[in-house]
C-alpha cells in the first residue's frame, strides 16, 4: 500500500511480500512505523538495526523495512515482568530458607 507524501513523490508506508518458503505474506512496515509500534527513538532504532540485534530488511541497498510479526515476536522476548514487592520479599525469605549463612 502506498500513500502520498505531502512533500511530494511517494512514501512506502506498508507492503506485502513472500520470500520463498513462507506460508504466510510478511507485513513490513517502515523504519518510523516501527519506532513508533516500539515505542523507540529513532536514533536508538537505528542503533539497534546497525549492531544487528534487531531483525529487519533492507530494500534497495539503503530503505530499512521491518516485519511487524518479528518486531512483535523480538519485543515479547525481551519484556520482563517486575515482580511486586510481596512477591520480592517471599523469594528472599525463601532464598535465605534455602541458603542459611554459615558461621
Amino acid at each position: 500500500m502506498q500513500h502520498e507524501n505531502p512533500h511530494g513523490g511517494e512514501t512506502l508506508r506498508q507492503a506485502v511480500i513472500s520470500q520463498p518458503g513462507d506460508t504466510q505474506p510478511q507485513e513490513l512496515i517502515t523504519f518510523d512505523a516501527a519506532a513508533a509500534f516500539l515505542g523507540f527513538k529513532k536514533s536508538y532504532l537505528y542503533k539497534l538495526t546497525s549492531t544487528r540485534q534487531i531483525p529487519f530488511y533492507k530494500y534497495g541497498g539503503r530503505l530499512i523495512m521491518f516485519d511487524r510479526a518479528a518486531l512483535e515476536t523480538w519485543r515479547a522476548a525481551r519484556l520482563q515482568a517486575v515482580p511486586t514487592q510481596a512477591e520480592q520479599a517471599a523469594r528472599a525469605a525463601a532464598y535465605c530458607a534455602a541458603n542459611p549463612l554459615q558461621k
